[in-house]
């Protein structure tokens, strides 16, 4: 025999229907037309899109000048009824893109590079001009000290002395033979005065002259004295020649000797100046392509900071967005919070709950109890055994 007993507590009916108000404003669904209504029915954080009497689209308009809002990658914005806008990370501002822009250079319609607009190759231009200036500098400095000569191998020729010993410098290096050149063996010709022999002809003919003039007087004398046409006559005329002979080679010699250390101080003057020249231009040279290393760092230095003002700017905007859907996630939730305290409020409320209890047992079927005691002698055959106590 078992007891059943059911137990039954019963909320006043105040705090029950508040309870059932506040669930139906969370989430009901109609029972006749299945449409369900509460905060809960949708999602707080999908508006409703606005649409006007045509059911056209209506969008953001900027209250002050009247024109449509854009988001950031220029697309209206449409009117939305609560909902909260989605995640979005701020896009490059304009200075982020000019500075890219100015760095890597602009594109036309069809993606094509526009030459000359790209900001990598502001140094080249120095660049070019210092390789133009060096050249030129290269080009003095061979000039002083001529070019390098190699055989027909592309080895070097050296300098060698008179018994064919290769000549070397004071740091023991091999001097390399070069050709032409102002300081070289031959430059001296460039500068050696061309009428220098015109000179020496018309020295030494007055030389004669003046000989001439010379054996003429000797020969007057001669004759006054009778020793005209003598062996002695022909020995003064040839002791005057060679005496005039002599002269005109040492004149002739004195003025070559003159020209040709003035030709090679010329030319050492000269591969001086050359060689200074040369080194000067190929030092400006090297400040040229300094010049168009500092354009370059000073142009990546602007382009540097113009991307950090555009950077300020993006985490400005960043940061008014975050805040901004912040608050619309705060609105769009508050009625759930406002309805969670609400909750909390019935739980601390005092109950008076009600109490309610019934207890029965259940009759017995006597048909059933009967099968059952014939099937428990059948798996017991002595429980059907009935002891005589008559002794019969």
């Amino acid at each position: 025999m078992s007891t059943v007993q059911k137990t039954m507590q019963l909320q006043p009916e105040y705090i029950e229907k508040f309870i059932k108000d506040i669930l139906a404003n969370v989430y009901q669904v109609d029972e006749e037309t299945g449409e369900v209504t509460g905060i809960a029915a949708t999602s707080p954080l999908f508006g409703k899109p606005v649409f006007d009497e045509d059911g056209n689209p209506v969008y953001q308009v900027d209250p002050e000048t009247g024109e449509q809002v854009l988001d950031q990658y220029g697309n209206p914005i449409q009117e939305v009824e609560g909902g909260v806008a989605p995640p979005d990370v701020i896009g490059f501002t304009d200075p982020q893109l000019r500075a890219m822009e100015m760095l890597t250079g602009q594109y036309d319609a069809d993606g094509n590079l526009i030459p000359g607009t790209e900001g990598t190759g502001k140094s080249q231009p120095a660049f070019d001009q210092a390789q133009d200036m060096f050249n030129l500098g290269l080009g003095a400095f061979q000039q002083a000290i001529g070019t390098p000569m190699f055989d027909a191998q592309g080895q070097p020729v050296y300098q060698t002395d008179a018994q064919g010993n290769v000549i070397y410098d004071a740091d023991g290096n091999p001097v390399q033979q070069m050709s032409g050149g102002l300081a070289g063996p031959e430059g001296y010709k460039q500068f050696y005065n061309p009428f220098v022999e015109q000179v020496i002809d018309t020295t030494q003919a007055d030389i004669q002259r003046a000989g001439d003039i010379q054996g003429i007087g000797q020969r007057a004398q001669m004759v006054a004295s009778g020793a005209f046409g003598g062996s002695r006559q022909a020995v003064t005329e040839q002791e005057v020649q060679r005496n005039v002979e002599a002269q005109k080679a040492k004149t002739g010699g004195e003025l070559r000797s003159r020209a040709f250390e003035n030709a090679v101080k010329m030319g050492q003057n000269a591969a001086n100046l050359f060689g200074s020249l040369g080194q000067g231009i190929g030092s400006l040279a090297t400040q040229q392509g300094a010049l168009g290393e500092s354009a370059q760092a000073s142009f990546l230095k602007d382009v540097n900071a113009l991307f950090n003002v555009g950077t300020l700017e993006q985490q400005q905007l960043q940061s008014e967005y975050d805040v901004d859907r912040a608050a619309q996630l705060e609105e769009a939730y508050e009625p759930f919070a406002r309805f969670g305290f609400m909750r909390d409020i019935v739980s601390g409320l005092p109950s008076g709950v009600t109490g309610a209890a019934a207890a029965y047992q259940p009759i017995l079927n006597p048909v059933g109890n009967t099968f059952s005691t014939a099937g428990n002698i059948y798996q017991n055959p002595g429980l059907g055994a009935v002891k005589n106590t008559s002794g019969a």
